[in-house]
């Protein structure tokens, strides 16, 4: 399981189980660990709207051609539906590891599945949000809602006081706390050269990893 794990970018106040998101995103397998208990089956669903055929395969077209990529349809939280998924799992340790089978494996989860090209059986599934239900399973213990994105680590720097001086006592970049920009010497009105430059490292994590959550 080596993408990004996006559960603690969900939006808040979702009801339990449920993770939503600000934009669809590819999801392709979710962990929970639990406490000394192997977890009955768990029911995993997720928002959608456009069927499978209508998935973007080609992921550099917003690279090349960004004007005709932003008129293309998408998912929103207003014309999906709970679709209950084709998964199957396996357990490492106290862990539950849920992936999704393949969108045309199941009639049930599409219809259509006849009308769609054996290529387009992808094992993610674009959507703004999974729910997992259980019936007599505990609360997990953690939840990770893996990506097919890339991590990446990257290094960010920060200049204050650009025109004017910038009133400030911390510095969070997706709820990292970065370093003290005055407590520790970087840049500040009337001040000299920073010694050295403030860095954020991670979305998510405070070894570097970044990642880009494109569609």
């Amino acid at each position: 399981m080596n993408g990004l794990d996006i559960a603690p970018f969900a939006l808040p106040n979702c009801p339990p189980g449920e993770y939503w998101f600000e934009e669809p995103l590819d999801i392709e397998e979710l962990a929970l660990s639990f406490k000394g208990i192997r977890p009955p089956r768990i029911v995993v669903s997720y928002l959608r709207g456009g069927r499978p055929e209508a998935l973007w395969l080609d992921n550099e077209r917003d690279l090349l051609d960004p004007a005709g990529f932003g008129w293309r349809g998408m998912d929103d939280w207003f014309n999906t539906t709970w679709q209950r998924a084709a998964t199957e799992s396996s357990m490492d340790g106290n862990r539950l590891h849920i992936r999704f089978k393949g969108v045309l494996e199941d009639p049930r989860e599409d219809p259509c599945a006849s009308k769609i090209p054996p290529e387009r059986n992808v094992t993610f599934r674009r959507t703004l949000g999974v729910k997992m239900v259980s019936e007599d399973s505990p609360a997990p213990r953690g939840v990770r809602i893996c990506t097919t994105s890339e991590t990446r680590k990257t290094a960010i720097r920060i200049e204050l006081d650009a025109g004017r001086r910038t009133a400030i006592r911390d510095v969070q970049f997706n709820r990292i706390q970065l370093p003290n920009p005055v407590r520790e010497g970087h840049r500040r009105c009337g001040g000299e050269q920073p010694s050295r430059q403030p860095q954020a490292h991670g979305i998510g994590s405070a070894h570097g990893e970044c990642s880009p959550l494109r569609p």
